[in-house]
């Protein structure tokens, strides 16, 4: 199939199917988690390995679906025969440009909102491992009502009162919101590794930009912060979900004395103390190769292989917030 026919094809099933769910009779798909993995032209050995880790096994009819997420510029005839292959890449309608990855994570929404039925939205990228299972238990457990609907819901790895950077050349400089709303720091927001947003604030921001346009500034993670800034949310610091922007959780590998290869990967003794724990990691994000995301992903399903039935336990990195609700959205926590 030629390049602009994938194109030409994509676009009018994107169109058929944002008509069909705009129709009142219209059942959408429910799901509990819908992921959106922020992926590019160039990244096809990251999203391989992402399926291979975790994305695979996310996708769970009526629990969670994945999908990756790229513009419709970066389709190349491996991208088209990746999309063949695997039927889980969705694509953005606009030209790639320094606003891409917010008007992407803005895309992630409106996708998931208008074609499932999801409580939840996680925005991620395709160098983090998330451990969608202990994911979707806990955010069972965070429910404030028992459809886990309208749940306010903003969770992630939280930067408080960060820097607004406006120095020439910067990696991080956003001028354009010290120009736009005068403050020298930003809105507390979620590292952009990994965050959550419940249905109902995503269905809000949308709209919005629907109606009357959401401010684009080029730092995404920090976007998202401002936009939801004046929302009345929950919002959850989860220390479990790693979203750095440095390299993650690993030795620096070792030559053993008298030996003349390297030593296999091993995890650092943080990381490696709550893999398998009651408290798990559930994102880990710059895992910066591929064979690290496989690693990951074997040693997460090694876990699951050993696990003792703790699926009831409220994890310490949630258990103020679960206290505070009463719990009433933990009936089937436990997601296969």
């Amino acid at each position: 199939m030629m390049l602009l026919e994938v194109r030409a094809l994509a676009l009018l099933l994107y169109v058929a199917e944002s008509l069909s769910a705009q129709g009142k009779e219209t059942k959408l798909d429910d799901t509990l988690l819908f992921v959106g993995i922020i992926s590019g032209r160039g990244y096809r050995h990251r999203r391989l390995a992402v399926r291979d880790a975790w994305a695979t096994r996310c996708q769970v009819p009526g629990v969670s679906v994945c999908r990756f997420i790229l513009a419709d510029d970066e389709v190349t005839e491996l991208v088209e025969e990746e999309m063949q292959e695997h039927q889980d890449i969705v694509l953005v309608h606009g030209e790639t440009t320094y606003k891409s990855i917010l008007l992407k994570t803005l895309f992630v929404f409106e996708y998931a909102v208008r074609h499932y039925d999801a409580r939840f939205i996680l925005k991620t990228d395709d160098d983090a491992f998330v451990h969608t299972r202990a994911m979707i238990q806990q955010l069972r457990l965070l429910c404030e009502s028992p459809d886990c609907r309208r749940e306010r819901l903003y969770m992630g790895k939280q930067c408080r009162r960060g820097d607004v950077i406006v120095t020439p050349g910067h990696r991080w400089n956003n001028e354009e919101y010290y120009n736009h709303t005068g403050l020298k720091t930003y809105a507390n927001y979620m590292f952009g590794g990994g965050y959550i947003l419940s249905a109902d604030v995503a269905q809000a921001l949308v709209h919005i930009q629907s109606k009357v346009s959401l401010k684009f500034t080029p730092i995404e993670d920090a976007t998202i912060g401002f936009w939801v800034m004046g929302m009345d949310l929950r919002q959850i610091d989860h220390p479990k979900m790693n979203s750095n922007f440095w390299p993650c959780c690993f030795k620096a590998l070792e030559r053993r004395p008298g030996h003349k290869q390297v030593m296999g990967f091993q995890l650092d003794e943080e990381t490696e103390a709550d893999i398998c724990s009651d408290d798990p990691w559930i994102i880990l994000h710059k895992l910066d190769s591929p064979s690290k995301m496989r690693y990951v992903g074997a040693r997460v399903a090694a876990c699951r292989a050993n696990a003792t039935a703790t699926a009831h336990v409220v994890p310490a990195s949630i258990a103020p917030w679960v206290a505070k609700i009463g719990n009433p959205g933990a009936s089937g926590v436990d997601a296969s």
